[in-house]
């Protein structure tokens, strides 16, 4: 288990002065003990990955004190499916550095769950003709349907999406083709269906996605 010193002092620098925050103190280099302010203790994990997979995690899970949340500082960091499914088998929640700051109001910390992932999951699961949601990236998933091909769906959380967010997307995660404005504000540009297209996918707001699954 190796967390760079960077992230390590980072974020210890950025709890210990966060509001809410009573203490703070490094079990080891990758391990803090956090005390808030009228919550129960918890003990994080702390990365410095870009790339979350199963074998940066696994450490933490092998340890006495295993933590209550495990998460990555890298903003533009991303956890794949398997790391996080090993996270949440393991009782841990896990997420970003702005996840870690909001369980500080949460008195089980392990059972904290982002509210844009669990409103998709949650809104997926429940849709009948979805059979099985499985989970690529933090922000991709194939939707596997009762009736009709499986859909595979990247997250876009922005105001307004643009042809550049699509690119990125596709950049960062590989091939999809749908396009879930998780955002309810906002709109779609002219330009982002267009570069959908281009990819061969196409960009929906909640209830539209939610009818494209119909059939």
């Amino acid at each position: 288990m190796m967390t760079d010193d960077w992230a390590s002092n980072w974020a210890f620098e950025k709890i210990r002065t966060a509001s809410g925050v009573v203490s703070v103190s490094k079990l080891s280099n990758s391990i803090f003990s956090i005390q808030p302010l009228g919550t129960p203790q918890f003990v994080a994990g702390v990365l410095g990955e870009k790339l979350v997979n199963t074998t940066e995690i696994e450490p933490f899970f092998s340890i006495d004190c295993k933590p209550n949340i495990v998460v990555t500082i890298p903003k533009e960091a991303i956890w794949t499916g398997p790391a996080i499914d090993l996270a949440r088998s393991q009782n841990s929640a896990f997420g970003g550095f702005g996840d870690l700051l909001r369980c500080l109001r949460q008195d089980d910390v392990s059972s904290y769950r982002n509210k844009e992932y669990s409103f998709v999951e949650d809104g997926l699961s429940q849709h009948t003709n979805v059979r099985q949601l499985t989970r690529i990236y933090d922000r991709v998933f194939i939707v596997h349907r009762w009736n009709g091909d499986d859909v595979t769906v990247v997250l876009i959380n922005e105001y307004d999406i643009t042809a550049e967010h699509v690119r990125d997307a596709r950049n960062r995660y590989g091939e999809f083709d749908s396009v879930l404005k998780t955002n309810p504000n906002g709109s779609i540009t002219t330009e982002a269906k267009s570069a959908a297209k281009s990819i061969g996918a196409s960009v929906f707001k909640w209830g539209q996605f939610l009818g494209r699954l119909n059939g």
